[in-house]
């Protein structure tokens, strides 16, 4: 699966994002959370609160226009298991 057509399976709309579009940070978190991270481990990792990593998790759903957490859980493990780092 492209990253675009991963992008677009939030609610079959397509979005003007990409995985590309997502910042360092966003794409970090994204990361974490197909890793199994929940976001207060994430916080603790990447030590910032737990409220910075709810912002980015929201960017993330608006920009791959995602409708809901679990949808974002969903991806991020997708794209995780696909693009596995050596």
């Amino acid at each position: 699966m492209t990253k675009t057509a991963l992008a677009r399976m939030g609610n079959g709309k397509r979005s003007p994002y990409t995985i590309e579009d997502l910042g360092d940070r966003e794409l970090e978190v994204f990361q974490l959370i197909g890793r199994g991270f929940g976001t207060r481990e994430i916080a603790t990792a990447l030590h910032l609160s737990v409220k910075t990593i709810a912002s980015h998790r929201e960017n993330i759903k608006v920009k791959l226009n995602l409708k809901s957490g679990s949808t974002l859980v969903q991806h991020a493990i997708h794209w995780a298991q696909t693009n596995q780092m050596i």
